[in-house]
């Protein structure tokens, strides 16, 4: 997590503690960048969750493959979503409307663009 937006992280460890998840299964870290960059390569950190550019995430993912750590990267893009077919198009689009300005700390913007497919 972001050292200037860490609520959301604390959010999901509450969550996580509340449904019984054991310790040390997840662990949120806000950092700066020399922090982020020793755990990026620490053999003690098995999976790396990244949101952010494509420079940074790429740098990371070279990291982790060097490794053969486990990585998720959410890069460059504006807010992807993904909307059921259940849910329909406009319902689907009224949601992403929906949810700009949330979770508190760290601000995302609905998607600028619908994509093609909805997913059954």
């Amino acid at each position: 997590m972001p050292p200037e937006a860490p609520s959301v992280g604390y959010i999901m460890a509450e969550v996580a503690d509340e449904i019984g998840l054991p310790a040390g299964v997840l662990n949120v870290v806000t950092a700066d960048r020399a922090a982020s960059d020793a755990l990026v390569r620490d053999p003690r950190v098995d999976k790396v969750s990244f949101t952010g550019s494509n420079a940074v995430g790429r740098g990371i993912a070279s990291i982790c493959a060097d490794r053969l750590a486990r990585v998720i990267l959410e890069l460059g893009g504006k807010s992807a979503a993904v909307i059921r077919t259940s849910a329909g198009p406009d319902r689907g689009l009224r949601g992403q409307g929906a949810r700009a300005g949330r979770p508190p700390g760290h601000r995302r913007r609905p998607s600028g663009r619908a994509g093609p497919r909805l997913l059954p």
